[in-house]
């Protein structure tokens, strides 16, 4: 006991006797406020065995068939997207909220009205950025009316956006924030709107390489007969320049087999290089051949072309041919001709073992 009791006077005196240690205090890190989110988000990852994760509110409402989760997830985002409009209608009953961080997403606002704006090149170019179509073509009307001068940069922008989409708003297929809709939205197979907006920008700007290739690229993808046969038209008008390979996919999908080969075959005389969706186009002209063995040769030369140019076929091309394996008027065996029967099982036979043939391929990369 004495012992340590002078050992730890000892202790004590030579550190009252030394110089004081000094601590250093570093400073402090600075942190915004979701990075102890991202941090946790981080250390979370998904459980494979759970439901879907629209199902997990309540074990009770999982829902076991098909159609029930249909119901199930169309139902909240249903929910959600009513209550985004209630917070966009009245946004001063969320005025006293104080979360931290403020997120954008619970304070929606209507889109800008197009006939309150004010009429400028700059309001045009934001409704153009935000792909907000219908409010555009409305605008730069509005603008042509007042006499505002709008540069040819912006009209071209405006004539990719006006043109892709034929002066409609953007389909259900590309909705971001919505997947139910985006999922199991009805689209419609629009025609061309002519006389539009799109029209208009075209007799406009100049006849370049670009604009003719937009215009027909356009026209082929709501195409009717009037549509395709302006489309070509002005490949025809544009023989001194080169169209773009768009251009060549939307007309190559919209002509008749052999006439896409001849359109094909003239890409290669312009080194112009395929790809995947020219392809694509191939095998939808393909599927219009009326012969149906001549349509299998087809597919059949298409896929081995492909290989040819050390290309692997994409799951669209596998989907173009899965889907044209059997003709769609002997798939009603109510309405199938008896004399039909033995055309009907050849051509399943065939269906099965190009099936096989492109799981096989797909299993194997």
């Amino acid at each position: 006991m004495i012992g340590r009791i002078g050992l730890s006077r000892v202790l004590t005196r030579g550190l009252s006797s030394g110089e004081a240690a000094k601590l250093t205090i570093q400073p402090a890190i600075e942190r915004s406020p979701t990075d102890l989110l991202n941090a946790l988000s981080e250390t979370v990852g998904p459980d494979t065995t759970a439901p879907h994760f629209a199902y997990i509110d309540d074990p009770i409402t999982i829902p076991s068939t098909q159609s029930a989760k249909k119901t199930y997830f169309m139902a909240k985002e249903f929910g959600k997207r009513a209550a985004r409009e209630l917070a966009t209608e009245w946004p001063t009953l969320f005025a006293f909220d104080r979360d931290q961080p403020r997120l954008p997403a619970f304070r929606p606002q209507h889109l800008a009205d197009p006939l309150q704006v004010d009429p400028t090149e700059k309001s045009l170019q934001k409704m153009i950025k935000s792909r907000e179509v219908q409010d555009s073509c409305v605008l730069y009307e509005r603008l042509r009316s007042e006499n505002v001068e709008v540069s040819e940069k912006v009209q071209l922008e405006l004539f990719r956006l006006v043109a892709y989409y034929n002066s409609s708003n953007i389909p259900f297929s590309e909705w971001q924030e919505w997947a139910g809709i985006r999922n199991f939205g009805e689209e419609s197979n629009a025609k061309w709107k002519t006389g539009g907006v799109a029209d208009l920008l075209f007799e406009t700007l100049q006849k370049t390489d670009e604009t003719v290739s937009i215009m027909i690229a356009a026209l082929c993808k709501f195409h009717d007969s009037q549509s395709v046969e302006r489309a070509k038209e002005l490949y025809k008008e544009h023989q001194k320049g080169k169209i773009h390979l768009e251009a060549f996919n939307g007309l190559i999908g919209a002509s008749s087999f052999n006439a896409a080969k001849k359109l094909a075959a003239e890409m290669n005389c312009l080194k112009i290089s395929p790809n995947i969706s020219t392809f694509n186009a191939l095998l939808f002209s393909a599927a219009k051949i009326p012969k149906y063995e001549e349509k299998i040769k087809a597919f059949s030369e298409i896929i081995a072309e492909i290989r040819e140019l050390d290309m692997e076929p994409a799951l669209s091309c596998y989907y173009i041919i899965v889907k044209n394996l059997i003709d769609s008027k002997l798939l009603d065996k109510e309405k199938r001709a008896e004399n039909e029967e033995q055309s009907y099982n050849k051509q399943l036979t065939l269906a099965v073992s190009w099936i096989s043939e492109i799981l096989n391929e797909i299993e194997g990369k």
